[in-house]
């Protein structure tokens, strides 16, 4: 418990950090989708949010047991606001396959590698 107190009182600020700097950079880019900074966005501050508890709970002299309260309020919070922590579907809006991480976040498609290979063959002749 305390090894999960001091990674987020000493390091958790290094991803909050590191969410605000993937921001900005991906708002300066021409084809970036506002899904994804905005989630980006909730995701800097879940961490900014883990990391205040840590300290305060280092400094309060608190139970650390504190810190699971703080990760229940932050996944009710991420549970609520799904659609914009988590923007892209799941699985594909042809076939209903699901859809790998990789395609979703990085690529941004919302096809699964069956209906996209179609579509190229479809494209190409």
């Amino acid at each position: 418990m305390e090894a999960l107190i001091t990674f987020f009182k000493e390091d958790a600020y290094l991803v909050f950090l590191v969410c605000v700097v993937l921001y900005f950079i991906s708002g300066r880019r021409a084809n970036v989708d506002r899904k994804k900074a905005v989630a980006l966005v909730f995701y800097a501050l879940f961490f900014f949010g883990l990391s205040v508890l840590a300290v305060a709970i280092d400094a309060y002299q608190l139970t650390p047991h504190v810190i699971w309260v703080g990760m229940a309020i932050i996944v009710f919070i991420a549970a609520y606001y799904r659609r914009r922590v988590f923007p892209y579907a799941k699985h594909c809006k042809k076939c209903g396959a699901t859809i790998h991480w990789k395609y979703r976040w990085i690529e941004k498609d919302t096809d699964c590698t069956a209906c996209r290979s179609e579509a190229t063959s479809e494209a190409l002749g």
